[in-house]
């Protein structure tokens, strides 16, 4: 599983407390979800991820999100998609993706 963020700045991570968990998956939603996932350099990502052959699973819903956005330390940082590669070839044209000039503002 890879997961895919938007950034790493310091200031994008949010301290998680049991009590306020839901707020804070609401509020690092809103952050995140600003822009339509079709028009941000991330979705474009995925999609010609998946228009290449791409042929694990791509989530990139809120609540599987959410899943992922913690290591269960006291940061919450909320992805934009988790993929899921099925094969070593999924894995090859993630990379060479990633190596392109204009996806270099992805974060693995």
């Amino acid at each position: 599983m890879l997961v895919i963020t938007r950034c790493f700045a310091p200031g994008f991570f949010m301290e998680r407390n049991a009590v306020h968990a839901p707020e804070l998956v609401a509020q690092c939603a809103q952050i995140t979800d600003g822009v339509p996932m079709s028009d941000s350099l991330i979705g474009q990502f995925l999609q010609d991820l998946r228009a290449r052959g791409f042929r694990g699973e791509i989530s990139d819903n809120a609540a599987e999100r959410a899943v992922y956005a913690t290591d269960n330390s006291i940061y919450f940082q909320m992805p934009q998609a988790a993929v899921f590669p099925r094969a070593e070839a999924d894995v090859v044209l993630m990379m060479t993706l990633l190596g392109e000039e204009r996806y270099r503002g992805v974060h693995v």
